[in-house]
């Protein structure tokens, strides 16, 4: 059995997906969590100079979404044709979309007018969007998961994604009870659930 490590900030952000998909496989993984500190002391020696990081067996894999990708097709979350992980990864990449919209608006930008007016789009225009999106796929593939009959990667990017957007932004799923169904199944599921109990509280 291969030898899992995550190394991030002690957040979910960028690398909670990847923390859902090793729960989700039922997968243990060594969940290493550095301080701005110790993060500088190893930058120099990661070859892209950011985290997260995972290491398998010693090799190294960067970028959120690659790091997540590997594991789903390593724990069959990622369906079982090319076309299956091409339509569940287009639901993974309006994820990623939207979460870039979200830090732009919360961290990045300096400007607090500027700022106020990005949260605002976020919350009125983006993220209904988003979730309008989410009603059709969930209509057309029966409301129960988002690609298939069973959990996907697609499931644990939304549902990741959507934690985010109701903490931070207080962005609202009442007018949308078909995703909001869809995000308290896959938290129920036992493994899923059991992480979300278990994993250290974080502000983001």
């Amino acid at each position: 059995m291969p030898c899992y490590k995550v190394t991030y900030f002690n957040v979910r952000a960028r690398a909670e997906l990847t923390r859902l998909v090793f729960a989700a496989a039922g997968q243990e993984f060594e969940d290493i969590r550095v301080d701005r500190e110790a993060w500088q002391k190893m930058k120099p020696s990661v070859l892209t100079g950011q985290l997260p990081m995972l290491e398998v067996d010693g090799k190294v894999v960067n970028q959120s979404s690659c790091m997540a990708r590997y594991l789903a097709k390593e724990f069959g979350l990622l369906g079982k044709t090319n076309m299956d992980a091409a339509q569940i990864e287009t639901i993974v990449e309006c994820c990623n979309d939207l979460r870039d919209q979200m830090t732009k608006a919360f961290f990045f930008e300096k400007d607090e007018t500027k700022k106020e007016e990005l949260k605002k789009e976020m919350v009125e225009t983006h993220y209904p969007k988003f979730l309008g999106l989410l009603d059709k796929i969930l209509d057309a593939n029966g409301g129960d998961y988002l690609y298939g009959k069973e959990l996907t990667l697609a499931d644990l990017a939304v549902v990741d994604l959507l934690e985010g957007a109701t903490e931070r932004f207080s962005c609202s799923l009442a007018e949308h009870p078909k995703v909001a169904a869809h995000k308290k199944r896959i938290e129920e599921l036992p493994k899923i659930a059991e992480w979300l109990k278990k994993r250290p509280k974080t502000d983001f």
